[in-house]
Order: C-alpha cells, then structure tokens, then sequence
C-alpha cells in the first residue's frame, strides 16, 4: 500500500476499532466516500468508478439501486463478491486507497436497532482485499486501467469464439479507448473490465498501449506484433452466450490446417 493511501487506511482502521457509524469524505482525485456502519463498510463511491449498474457516484448520498444495464449489455449482479458485499464497493475503495487523496472530516450517523442489516465487510478484510487486487494489477504486464487500446485488424485464426461479455467490450473499442471507459459504458467495475482486456490481449484481440507519460512498450497479442488502431467492424469475431450469467473464458477456433491435420 502506497504512502498515498496510508492515511486513508489509518482513518478506517482507527473508526473500525470504535465501532464507528457514518461516512467519511474523501477529497482528491478522485473524489468519493466510504459508509461505515458498526464500524464495517458498507458502501464505498469513487469518482472515477461507476456506481452499481454504472450509475455514476454521488458523494455523500447513500446506496441507491442501480438503474438497468443499458441494451445489449450483458447483466452483472452486483452482490457477487464472496466477501459479501457490491463489486461496485470494493472497486470504488480500490481506486480511493490506490490514490493521492485525503481523508475529510468522518460524519458521524446514529443508528438504530430498528434498522435493517446492511452487507458489509470488516475493514480488515477490505484493506486485504485491496492490496490482493493492487497485487493482481502489477502482474497484467502492459495493461492498466488507463491504458489506450485497439483491436487487432489481423488475426492469426481464421474464426475467434468469444463470450457475451467479452463482445460487448469488444464492440465498444474505439481509438484511445481504456478499460476504464469502457466499465463506466458496461457498468462493469473497472477492476473486472482491466483483468478481462488483459485475457483478450493475450488472446490476439486487442494491442494496449501503456498510459500517457510512461514508457513501457506496447502490449501485443500472441502474435507478438503491435498494431495500429482501428475502429473498423470485427466481423471475424462469433459472440457466444454466457453461461449462467458469468463471464467464460474466450476460445480460439482451429484453423483449417489444424482440423486437416486432426489437431
């Protein structure tokens, strides 16, 4: 954890241990809150990742029910964390503590046992969790969340399978795209959309190119050739449902020499 996000955690740790209920601002960029209750989380908005469904964050507001996925869009149930607790949260409090900004005066709230239980997670689990996911990150050589992406006008395979939701990313690549953008078009959480443009690099279906002001080289596909934008049709690409609503890994289809062969 950085140095950035140490006073942010400290804040947290410190309101766990008393059991605090309330929310705490977070100024900076990005902007958001994190929700406490009892002293768990129950709720974290960032200004740079989409609120559930992708409903942009309203600092200070509480937990809204997100508005339907746009058409075309392949629904994401945001209860789906085994920490028990919105993808949309802990993406949120993945951007706030892997940033430059602040901690704001807590509001305190009173509670009322008359009140329903909220999902929540202990601070500790959420600061665990954070750091396992910041880990993750490092290891997608090449790709970040703000990373420019194309796709590859050039396949090596003949025809490319791909799941629903790997299409739907897919479709919306335009030049200087990032996995960011395309989260807050899915209404995905930018964590999930940064790991699944990663999957499709090394699968050949998209080049990422790292973000403005570094130096790392361009991430390339299996070929191992970077390649140039293109905002053409990818009519060389078959979207196939997903299973059970879950994203599944893409396939790439034997080329004719292979089936020839018997491979």
């Amino acid at each position: 954890m950085t140095d950035y996000s140490k006073s942010i955690a400290d804040r947290l740790t410190k309101l766990a241990a008393a059991e605090s209920s309330g929310m705490v601002p977070i100024t900076g960029t990005p902007a958001g809150a994190i929700h406490l209750r009892n002293g768990a989380v129950v709720y974290a908005e960032s200004s740079r990742t989409p609120g559930p469904a992708g409903v942009p964050p309203q600092a200070g507001a509480p937990p809204q029910a997100g508005a339907p996925p746009q058409a075309g869009v392949p629904p994401q149930a945001e209860l789906d964390s085994a920490l028990g607790i919105g993808e949309s949260t802990i993406d949120a409090a993945l951007d706030l503590l892997s940033s430059r900004s602040a901690c704001s005066r807590f509001r305190a709230l009173t509670m009322t046992s008359a009140e329903p239980a909220a999902l929540s997670i202990s601070v500790a689990e959420l600061l665990a969790e954070v750091n396992r996911r910041r880990r993750l990150l490092t290891q997608l050589a090449g790709i970040m969340p703000d990373s420019a992406l194309t796709r590859t006008p050039v396949l090596e395979a003949h025809r490319v399978q791909v799941s629903a939701l790997d299409w739907a990313l897919l479709i919306r690549i335009r030049t200087g795209s990032t996995p960011r953008d395309l989260a807050w078009e899915l209404g995905r959480s930018v964590f999930r959309t940064t790991v699944d443009a990663h999957r499709l690099v090394n699968l050949g279906l998209l080049t990422a190119a790292p973000p403005s002001g570094t130096r790392t080289p361009a991430l390339t596909g299996s070929s191992g050739r970077a390649t140039p934008g293109d905002d053409g049709a990818v009519s060389f690409l078959k979207a196939l449902p997903d299973e059970k609503g879950t994203s599944v890994m893409s396939k790439v289809i034997k080329t004719a020499p292979q089936r020839r062969a018997g491979a």
